[in-house]
């Protein structure tokens, strides 16, 4: 009964952790579609934005929306 119950626990915990990494996963390509759009609509001012730069914005805005969508 009791080993039941842990692996129910477990179970949950798994798919909890399954659901945030998916939703980061899922907000991320989103940020990147998004700021993919921007960036062509910018044209010549999306050049500030590479490597490393434009890996930290993507980052930032995805951990925004993140926390926008579970509301943390």
């Amino acid at each position: 009964m009791v080993l039941k119950l842990n692996l129910q626990k477990e179970k949950r915990m798994v798919m909890e952790i399954t659901y945030v990494i998916a939703s980061f996963i899922i907000s991320s390509i989103l940020v990147n579609v998004v700021l993919g759009l921007f960036m062509k609509i910018i044209g010549a001012k999306a050049m500030l934005f590479n490597g490393k730069k434009r890996f930290v914005t993507i980052l930032v805005v995805t951990w925004f929306i993140f926390n926008m969508i579970h509301g943390a």
